[in-house]
């Protein structure tokens, strides 16, 4: 069992959350990154706007709570 398993979901993205610069927050995704969540709109698309959106929703909701997470490491 590796350390990740035992994570809880969720946990790498807190950490990539806590990140202070949009640059650090970036190195963390491939260059078309999408997020998907049940209180957007539709996809949201690119680590600027995914940071954004983090920013935003952090002043609306009291908790994020991620259920699953997908990878996805080859051309789509």
């Amino acid at each position: 069992m590796t350390h990740e398993s035992v994570l809880p979901p969720g946990h790498t993205w807190f950490e990539i959350i806590k990140r202070p610069t949009l640059a650090a927050f970036a190195s963390a995704f491939a260059e078309h990154a999408e997020l998907h969540a049940s209180v957007a709109s539709g996809p949201v698309i690119g680590a600027a706007a995914i940071r954004h959106f983090f920013c935003a929703t952090r002043t609306m909701y009291d908790t994020i709570a991620f259920v699953r997470e997908t990878r996805h490491s080859g051309p789509k």
